[in-house]
């Protein structure tokens, strides 16, 4: 199945309008974007990275600390533990996604129709996994 698009030139672009390939595959075409002269936007580009990283970091951190046998006697422990793997979940699927689209025009739900819905998915998944942990440790105390 080939298409007579250049895929790289669907991502290196922001919408504008639709696309039909050879094979009947509906492709949103997308115009050049360069980084934005807004200054919020340019400081979503500049801080998202260092709350990803900081999430990386951090969160498989807090994990090896609630895991340590004087923390784990607590059942608060393993759902901050959850939590924060819930977390990581959140930041990859929300924030990776709007990042890589407004600093590099890279858009995980342009690349495809399975993409798309796994990523929605996900994306929706977690939002609504992370309330569970925070719910239960305040239902508890």
């Amino acid at each position: 199945m080939t298409s007579d698009l250049n895929f790289m030139d669907v991502l290196n672009t922001k919408s504008t309008a639709s696309l039909t390939t050879q094979s009947g595959a509906v492709l949103q075409s997308r115009q050049p974007r360069s980084w934005s002269d807004d200054p919020v936007d340019r400081w979503f580009q500049m801080i998202s990275p260092i709350f990803i990283i900081l999430t990386t970091i951090g969160n498989p951190l807090s994990i090896v600390t609630l895991q340590n046998p004087l923390f784990r006697r607590s059942s608060t422990s393993f759902l901050l533990s959850a939590l924060a793997v819930v977390d990581i979940g959140v930041i990859y699927t929300g924030l990776l996604r709007q990042w890589t689209d407004a600093a590099f025009n890279v858009d995980v739900r342009v690349m495809s129709s399975a993409a798309c819905k796994m990523h929605t998915y996900f994306t929706y998944l977690f939002r609504q996994v992370a309330a569970l942990p925070c719910m239960s440790i305040f239902s508890s105390s």
